[in-house]
């Protein structure tokens, strides 16, 4: 069985759900003009810190996670780039990670070349609330690929910009670093 993960954003607060089970919730923290993220457990344990780094005018930008998983803490770097596409490259235990963005509202997600998830926004709400679902190979620790999915919304989506009644995502418009495989499921272990 592979793993599904619904997300539900609403203003600064992020919820990650597995079986309607809450997983994971995420916090904003807005002090003066820096947005400090943070990501709880069901126990309110802290796994992971997110810290955006932007120079000022430049498209590309990097994101701090310290990501504590179990007993140790790993830090993680991911790098959100423009230059010929969008996409998000970072490494994490020596493997190289690549999240492309696609035409629309659809993220593919890639662990050493190999696809290991597929990410999609709701193009429309009703309601200030937006909604993701991520779904995953079954061998996937919920807690990294929640971690990824956060790291996603804070690059990609305003936090503190979700008090419209209606929101229409018309999603990315450009170009894309590889197509869309139509034909990708997840996998079960």
């Amino acid at each position: 069985m592979s793993l599904e993960i619904t997300i539900v954003s609403d203003f600064r607060t992020v919820t990650f759900y597995r079986n309607n089970e809450i997983l994971f919730v995420g916090k904003a923290n807005k002090k003066f003009w820096k947005i400090d993220w943070t990501l709880f457990n069901q126990s309110s344990n802290i796994i992971g810190l997110f810290k955006l780094k932007q120079k000022p005018f430049h498209l590309n930008c990097k994101l701090l996670v310290e990501f504590l998983n179990g007993e140790r803490k790993i830090d993680i770097t991911l790098f959100y780039k423009i230059w010929r596409a969008p996409h998000i490259v970072f490494e994490y235990e020596n493997d190289q990670f690549l999240i492309v963005f696609h035409i629309g509202t659809g993220f593919s997600f890639f662990k050493n070349d190999k696809q290991f998830a597929f990410f999609k926004k709701e193009k429309i709400s009703l309601s200030s609330e937006k909604k993701y679902i991520v779904i995953a190979d079954s061998d996937i620790p919920a807690d990294l690929l929640s971690i990824i999915s956060h790291s996603i919304l804070i690059i990609t989506e305003d936090v503190y910009d979700q008090s419209a009644d209606v929101n229409v995502d018309i999603g990315n418009i450009g170009p894309e670093l590889r197509k869309i495989d139509h034909t990708w499921r997840a996998k079960s272990t």
